[in-house]
């Protein structure tokens, strides 16, 4: 089954830890909109980039960038940028 994710899901661990424990069952997407803006919260919890990606590896998440090289980019000026 195929399932989409929204930025909002990440704020449910135990959610987020079924969905890796069930990982097999789903095809997991998200967005590029949402991988940013998820990306910004958990850089906010001191998780960062490395966190969400194992996150999103365990979950063997899809996430159809238009472009590596744009997405690389806006992710990193969107670390590298203080959070206020």
């Amino acid at each position: 089954m195929k399932i989409g994710l929204d930025s909002t899901v990440f704020k449910n661990r135990k959610f987020i830890d079924w969905l890796i424990y069930n990982k097999d069952l789903f095809e997991t997407h998200i967005s590029e909109v949402v991988y940013m803006e998820t990306l910004l919260w958990y850089k906010r919890l001191d998780i960062g980039k490395e966190g969400f990606d194992d996150d999103l590896n365990e979950l063997h998440a899809k996430i159809p960038f238009v472009s590596y090289d744009t997405w690389f980019m806006i992710a990193y000026r969107a670390i590298n940028r203080r959070c206020t």
